[in-house]
């Protein structure tokens, strides 16, 4: 396809999401008329469209048609280990800009979270002496994909997400090195996180989250 083609299609639907024509969930007009309306060739109009489904801009459904998504994250998720595998970041880089994130985020979530999220959050904090292990590692991404959600801000979840999904294997694979001392610790620390958020003190919180992340660059 060409690239004129290729761009063509793509502006046109991002000039349909600007003027309000389509919206999140919305269905996008068949090849058919895509075609005819911007004369463009059936095949070239599929090509641009699987480019489009490739990364999260719209879902295609068998029979159906196909709808405007804006869900990223899977994209982001494949290029952060695709970074990985390519050697151009470790984990350590990855852990480093997940910590900055969170203490931004927590930062946020002091000033206007609910008590719905901060529930959510507390019902993420686990005993490793109670809890099997596959829990706690699943217990650990939720708990700190709940601070970030609590801020609101979409774009820090559209990143950070697919950061979690990425440091699952890091996250297993440090737990399992770990004594179950240091495991205590952890789960210590996302008590005190936690409880910063509840008693509205934020260097008892940031501290924490500091402490967390040195405890796990020490363990990798």
């Amino acid at each position: 396809m060409e690239n004129k083609e290729y761009f063509k299609v793509i502006e046109y639907i991002k000039e349909q999401m600007k003027n309000g024509t389509i919206q999140i969930g919305g269905k996008l007009e068949t090849e058919r008329k895509l075609s005819e309306k911007l004369g463009v060739s059936r095949p070239s109009i599929r090509e641009a469209l699987k480019s489009m489904e490739n990364i999260g801009l719209i879902e295609s459904k068998q029979g159906s048609g196909n709808y405007l998504l804006g869900d990223f994250s899977k994209n982001l998720t494949e290029s952060f280990s695709l970074m990985l595998l390519m050697k151009q970041v470790d984990y350590v880089d990855i852990t480093e800009v997940r910590r900055a994130i969170e203490l931004e985020a927590y930062k946020i979530a002091m000033r206007s979270i609910s008590d719905q999220q901060l529930k959510d959050i507390k019902s993420c904090l686990v005993n490793p002496l109670n809890e099997r292990f596959e829990n706690e590692i699943l217990f650990d991404r939720s708990f700190h994909v709940a601070i970030v959600k609590a801020t609101g801000n979409g774009f820090m979840m559209n990143i950070v997400e697919p950061l979690a999904s990425v440091c699952e294997e890091l996250i297993e694979e440090t737990l399992k090195k770990a004594t179950i001392e240091e495991r205590e610790q952890l789960a210590q620390f996302h008590m005190q996180i936690y409880l910063g958020l509840e008693e509205k003190n934020l260097e008892k919180g940031l501290s924490a989250i500091n402490a967390h992340y040195d405890l796990i660059n020490q363990l990798q």
